[in-house]
């Protein structure tokens, strides 16, 4: 377990998507932080967290088959 008592990644292909997966969600959560405090979203940031959230599922979907598949071969 790293400090943060998560698990290494079984992969380098693992890590790289985990590092992936953190990055989007650097960009996600200041938006969904604002929002959180009552402040109403513009448009444009709707749009935005729209796009980036789509975007963050399709890549946290990835990160997961990879760890199964990397969990059905040990």
């Amino acid at each position: 377990c790293d400090g943060r008592g998560r698990s290494p990644p079984p992969s380098w292909l693992a890590a790289r998507q985990r590092d992936v997966v953190t990055e989007l969600w650097q960009d996600v959560k200041p938006i969904l932080d604002q929002a959180a405090t009552g402040v109403r979203l513009s448009d444009l940031e709707l749009s935005r967290l729209s796009r980036l959230s789509n975007q963050l599922y399709r890549e946290m979907n990835v990160a997961v088959d990879l760890y199964r598949e990397a969990d059905l071969q040990s």
